[in-house]
């Protein structure tokens, strides 16, 4: 509720949808509402005028990844997050960890 709030209050924030996709995820395995807010964290307002650093929309396309390629779209899954493997194991090493069981990194 407070995640579907924030986009309503902020719908140009792409944290907001960060957060909406988020919730979507872990409150209702509810992966097409949930790749739809990381598409719009992605796509949504301006990264440095919100503060937010090249990370952010590393970290959205890396859960954006696992999204599709729990959708089942492992190729798109693949052309999403395998330039960002190395990124993964340094910065999210738990997520790193779901693009190597769906093959979307190497072991």
């Amino acid at each position: 509720a407070e995640a579907a709030d924030l986009v309503a209050r902020y719908p140009r924030d792409p944290r907001a949808h960060l957060y909406r996709g988020i919730a979507f995820l872990i409150d209702g395995h509810d992966y097409a509402d949930a790749e739809e807010q990381f598409r719009r964290a992605r796509a949504t307002g301006d990264l440095p005028g919100a503060g937010l650093d090249p990370d952010f929309d590393k970290t959205v396309t890396v859960l954006l990844a696992l999204t599709v390629a729990d959708e089942r779209r492992p190729d798109e899954g693949r052309a999403l997050g395998a330039p960002l493997c190395g990124f993964a194991d340094e910065k999210l090493p738990d997520l790193a960890d779901g693009l190597r069981r769906y093959g979307i990194c190497g072991d």
